[in-house]
């Protein structure tokens, strides 16, 4: 089995910032290229950025919590058990 990370946008942001709307739909199309390279895998999406990409290019997904150190969901066990169950339930779809 082999993974595939991409991201959405391919550079760093002024001071980690997020992305804005007009970044994301400006790099769709190449998003949208790796993507469809990698159609035999199944997608996760680690964040908001990630949710937005995929959902504007219609794209199956499942998301996860972005890993960040400052995302404090990541601190409720229960939260991250529910979350890793919903995606071995999804990785076990057909």
């Amino acid at each position: 089995e082999s993974l595939a990370f991409i991201n959405v946008y391919h550079l760093p942001t002024e001071n980690n910032r997020l992305l804005k709307m007009s970044e994301i739909r400006d790099n769709l199309s190449v998003l949208k290229f790796k993507v469809e390279y990698n159609k035999d895998h199944m997608v996760v999406a680690l964040g908001k950025t990630a949710e937005k990409a995929l959902t504007l290019l219609g794209v199956k997904f499942f998301s996860m919590p972005h890993p960040s150190g400052k995302n404090r969901k990541l601190n409720d066990k229960a939260y991250i058990e529910e979350k890793i169950k919903g995606l071995k339930l999804f990785l076990e779809s057909p």
